[in-house]
């Protein structure tokens, strides 16, 4: 049973002179999905959260699963551009993390 999505946003923000870029989707479910990237002095860190409940009725719980990584460069230029000439030990890793993510996603990131 795939879940409906009831609201996506996109949203960016600049501080300081850094700019962090979120997309959320949540579902019918009450299962969510987000992705930070957040533009630090040396880079980028990136969050992707995994929101939902497991099991059914009294053994139900709630779990977030979280992965963070730190990136020299802006993963999400990266999909976007879909450049095959990726530094393997730079962004390569964590720009498949994401795309992999949000590709489970149905809206797709405007950067």
């Amino acid at each position: 049973m795939e879940a409906i999505v009831k609201s996506s946003n996109v949203t960016n923000s600049k501080e300081n002179g850094k700019t962090s870029y979120t997309l959320r989707e949540e579902y019918d479910n009450e299962e969510s999905k987000t992705v930070r990237v957040r533009e630090v002095e040396n880079g980028f860190v990136i969050s992707i959260e995994h929101s939902y409940y497991e099991k059914e009725g009294e053994n139900r719980h709630y779990k977030c699963d979280e992965k963070q990584y730190i990136s020299k460069t802006n993963p999400l230029l990266e999909i976007k551009e879909d450049k095959p000439k990726i530094d393997p030990t730079d962004t390569k890793a964590v720009a498949k993390s994401i795309s992999s993510f949000i590709s489970g996603m149905t809206n797709k990131m405007i950067v």
